[in-house]
């Protein structure tokens, strides 16, 4: 076990959320280099060691939910009976992996990002006379899965600059759309993130992996 008891860690997670398209090229060429290229997506090159800074322009993907984020992995399993003890299961892998979150800002660009992922599933509408501005939504049925990296973070709450991550180096979104438009509950989505496997990033049992859980523990030298 690589775990040790400490009774002054103490976990809240208030964080931010982004989305960035997947890799389409093995971003390392080890297990170290191939985190560090993950990370780099949000951090670029020269932050990803650091991972304080993001990338010029990298902003959260949407307003959550007090909620936060609910991540759940399970585990599958096989069962055995023994006809002379106790019932007994072992790991075979990973059954499921989601993430789940609501969000507020439920516009056509993020609902085209829920349900199409097309840029010509949202059609923009430019200022002119007698014509205001919007962003138009197709919404309907849609086949492509498009691949993301999502990565949550939370600031660390005792070392300044620093923050806590989950990174997911393979995701795909499933949206469910349930707006009340009344005035006793606010408009939100629900959004769930399916997670998979690396496709390049392997465990220790040679596995794809489908959570990085990243976590400062001491302060930068000076």
């Amino acid at each position: 076990m690589q775990g040790a008891q400490d009774v002054t860690f103490m976990r809240v997670g208030p964080g931010e959320l982004y989305l960035v398209p997947a890799p389409t090229a093995d971003p390392g060429t080890d297990t170290a280099s191939r985190v560090d290229g993950y990370y780099a997506l949000f951090y670029g090159s020269a932050g990803k060691a650091s991972k304080k800074v993001l990338t010029n322009g990298l902003v959260p993907w949407a307003n959550l939910t007090s909620g936060g984020l609910n991540l759940k992995i399970t585990s599958s399993t096989v069962e055995f009976k023994p006809n002379t003890s106790p019932k007994k299961k072992l790991k075979t892998g990973i059954e499921e992996a989601t993430a789940e979150f609501e969000y507020y800002d439920v516009d056509p660009a993020h609902l085209v990002d829920t349900y199409g992922s097309n840029v010509l599933d949202l059609i923009t509408v430019e200022a002119a006379s007698g014509i205001a501005a919007r962003k138009i939504a197709l919404i309907g049925s849609d086949v492509s899965n498009k691949e993301y990296v999502a990565l949550f973070r939370v600031p660390h709450p005792e070392l300044d600059g620093e923050f806590w991550h989950h990174l997911m180096p393979s995701v795909t979104t499933i949206g469910d759309l349930d707006l009340k438009n009344g005035k006793d509950d606010p408009i939100q989505a629900k959004f769930s993130l399916q997670l998979g496997s690396s496709r390049w990033l392997k465990n220790a049992a040679n596995r794809g992996v489908v959570l990085i859980s990243d976590d400062p523990t001491a302060p930068a030298t000076a």
